[in-house]
């Protein structure tokens, strides 16, 4: 199959004339810039920016420079010292200032997230604590777990005799509670309509990511929400 050359075809209407032309690109004339004695001096200037030079310096190297009659520096006078080096230290003074600024701004940074750090760590502490108190008391009302031998007789606010309410606070059950015996109190396969409440609890414990204890599920949300303290 021979590939098709004719540049037109598929074409309804073609004009001959025009087609006959032969399509010439015509060369744009490039423009030359003059550049000013003033500007050829300016470009130094970056390279002593860098190198930290201060306007002290850059004008003694102006001067060094016109007295030995570098090339560009035979014809410099006084005046374009004095306005190269006002503006050479107008530039080394902002500077100055945009790295004051970006040092000051990346130690406000630093310091937002290391209160976040510590506020996400103390939040997510009593939240835990809070949790496993209500975690017990829903276990010892449903006799999930008993208590040791030596507390049968003791009445304390970890034996209710009601089913507890979430919004009552209880008291703190020892830390060494191992999270493991929570999975496996039950013993059945099946969780009862009694044990959501407790194990609702227990998700939110053992969550892989810390804005979820608080029923928090955006990122931005759960900044926001250690941004301002836990409120």
């Amino acid at each position: 199959m021979s590939a098709i050359t004719n540049k037109h075809a598929g074409k309804v209407r073609v004009s001959r004339q025009a087609s006959n032309k032969n399509y010439v690109k015509h060369k744009q004339k490039s423009v030359k810039k003059d550049v000013t004695l003033y500007k050829k001096l300016l470009e130094p200037q970056k390279h002593y920016l860098k190198e930290g030079i201060s306007p002290e310096k850059y004008k003694s190297i102006l001067q060094d420079k016109c007295n030995k009659e570098h090339h560009h520096y035979k014809s410099v006078t006084d005046e374009m010292i004095d306005m190269l080096v006002s503006r050479y230290a107008t530039k080394v003074s902002e500077s100055i200032e945009k790295t004051k600024a970006l040092r000051k701004e990346k130690e406000k940074k630093r310091q937002m997230r290391k209160m976040i750090s510590e506020t996400r760590a103390k939040l997510v502490e009593e939240k835990d604590k809070e949790l496993r108190k209500e975690i017990t008391k829903h276990l010892l009302y449903l006799g999930h777990v008993k208590k040791k031998d030596k507390d049968k007789d003791k009445v304390t606010d970890e034996t209710p005799t009601q089913e507890p309410s979430e919004e009552k606070p209880t008291t703190e059950p020892k830390q060494g509670t191992d999270q493991g015996e929570l999975t496996s109190v039950i013993g059945g396969k099946y969780l009862e309509a009694h044990d959501t409440k407790w194990t609702n609890l227990y998700q939110k414990l053992v969550a892989d990511r810390n804005c979820l204890k608080f029923d928090i599920a955006d990122d931005a949300d759960w900044y926001q929400f250690l941004k301002n303290g836990g409120k």
